[in-house]
């Protein structure tokens, strides 16, 4: 089975680090947009680390990007009304006034935000785009930092979990 040789192989690799690197390196994987959590929890079972320490690696590289975009959110939002402002009196602004977008469809984050408030987005959003995405959008609206982290910290738990316990499941799958 090809997908049983790739394990094998990858397992061989990391069998070589020491441990410490092997957790580090799943932290990093955590932060990966797309992958995240969910599918760094599971790699790191699949490839043999205990499900308790791969769920956490995950867990934790996802909400250490998660944190990062939620701080630098504000700031970006900031600097993106100073701009549009400075852009509007040099007379500029035409290009980023709200009817030059009128007709574009509204982004998936934005009409979970409008339908749900900043608590949906933080919830639901992260099933649907990377939650780095989702910290960004809810650090631009008025909503605490530390709410805003801790939403999204809901949904990268629930899901670093599961994704721990599948990759589990698939190892016992795997050695049968």
């Amino acid at each position: 089975m090809v997908l049983n040789g790739f394990i094998s192989d990858i397992h061989h690799w990391m069998g070589g680090l020491s441990p410490v690197l092997q957790w580090l390196m799943l932290i990093v994987l955590g932060a990966v947009p797309f992958v995240e959590a969910f599918l760094s929890a599971m790699v790191g079972t699949l490839l043999g680390i205990p499900a308790p320490l791969s769920i956490a690696a995950g867990i934790a590289g996802n909400l250490l990007a998660v944190s990062l975009c939620t701080v630098f959110g504000k700031t970006v939002r900031g600097w993106w009304q100073r701009r549009r402002a400075r852009l509007a009196e040099e007379g500029r602004g035409h290009r980023f006034s709200p009817s030059a977008v009128e007709g574009r469809e509204e982004t998936k984050l934005a009409r979970v935000l409008r339908r749900y408030g900043v608590p949906g987005l933080c919830l639901l959003g992260p099933l649907t785009v990377p939650s780095q995405a989702v910290a960004l959008v809810a650090a631009g609206t008025s909503a605490p930092r530390s709410r805003v982290l801790l939403l999204i910290a809901v949904p990268a738990v629930v899901l670093g979990v599961v994704g721990g316990v599948l990759g589990a499941l698939g190892v016992n799958l795997l050695t049968r």
